[in-house]
């Protein structure tokens, strides 16, 4: 980084820490009032948000596409605002305490674990998508994941931006213990080599994978009753190593205090299974989420973009 950008990230690591150590309840209501905000003043791609709506829930009236675009940036707000309370997650106990996400069936990967291998996972852009670094220490208050937290990678995509990539990347870390040796923030670019490098490892590789692919060579599937293209390379990357499949949801819990994390099983040996036919299945179980709390997903996200 250049000085004026390494001085732009401490100046914005300053301005965000007494804001990140404030509590959980204020930022949940101040997430409330920056979603109308977003919304309605800085109107933050709303005719995406409703494209996106009226071409998913085409036999929804109206006030059903109003109701859910009005609660969609609710949540918005508040992703937004906890995600910049999790950057104070150095204090573990404190994350703990909060109880923000429980963990669900955590025996499914585990039994994995227990049989030395490694797992694919594939979460989406369901629930806080930016607060699933916390999973080591979300499962002391719920169901423990056996995988070390040196062993929980996640996948991303780098953002242009240095100032933010460097600031979003020790957010998302910051629960982590070891931060000096913790290589689990793996670039997309990277995640072939990184996961070859470490095939003789006990891990969990987490791949967010409903995004639109950032080449046209992603595959072909039906994602909420449209013709979408979709990001393939976890699986790929499973069925050159034989290696399980799970889904990784992530809904609100119903006294709206947080997130439930739950695994479904998708196959036990990718390399056995049709690529694409997995991938449909990944988008059935998200679809299915998506229509129990259709507000809990990125709409403002260009999903379709071939449309």
């Amino acid at each position: 980084m250049s000085f004026r950008e390494n001085l732009s990230y401490r100046l914005l690591c300053i301005l965000i820490w007494p804001l990140a150590h404030l509590p959980l309840g204020f930022h949940r209501l101040c997430g409330g009032a920056l979603g109308k905000v977003v919304r309605n003043v800085v109107k933050y791609r709303r005719e995406t948000v409703k494209k996106n709506l009226q071409m998913c829930f085409p036999d929804r009236d109206e006030e059903f596409i109003g109701a859910v675009d009005r609660e969609y940036y609710r949540h918005l707000g508040t992703l937004i605002s906890e995600a910049v309370w999790f950057g104070s997650a150095t204090n573990r106990g404190r994350l703990a305490r909060s109880g923000i996400v429980e963990i669900r069936n955590a025996a499914l990967p585990n039994s994995y674990y227990d049989c030395g291998r490694s797992v694919m996972v594939l979460g989406s852009h369901c629930g806080n998508f930016e607060i699933i670094g916390g999973l080591q220490v979300y499962g002391e208050a719920s169901e423990a994941l056996k995988y070390p937290e040196s062993g929980i990678s996640v996948v991303y995509k780098r953002l242009s931006s240095p100032v933010w990539e460097r600031f979003l990347r020790r957010n998302r870390t910051a629960p982590i213990l070891d931060k000096e040796h913790y290589d689990g923030m793996v670039e997309s670019r990277d995640a072939l080599r990184y996961v070859l490098r470490r095939r003789d490892d006990r891990c969990m590789y987490i791949f967010i994978t409903d995004q639109y692919p950032y080449s046209s060579a992603g595959l072909d599937v039906d994602f909420m009753g449209l013709p979408s293209k979709t990001m393939s390379g976890g699986v790929a990357i499973a069925r050159k190593l034989h290696l399980p499949v799970v889904y990784m949801g992530m809904g609100r819990r119903p006294d709206d205090r947080g997130y439930a994390i739950e695994f479904k099983p998708l196959c036990d040996d990718a390399s056995l299974t049709d690529e694409s036919a997995l991938m449909q299945k990944y988008y059935r179980l998200l679809e299915e989420d998506i229509r129990k709390q259709p507000w809990n997903y990125l709409w403002s996200h260009r999903r379709w973009k071939n449309l």
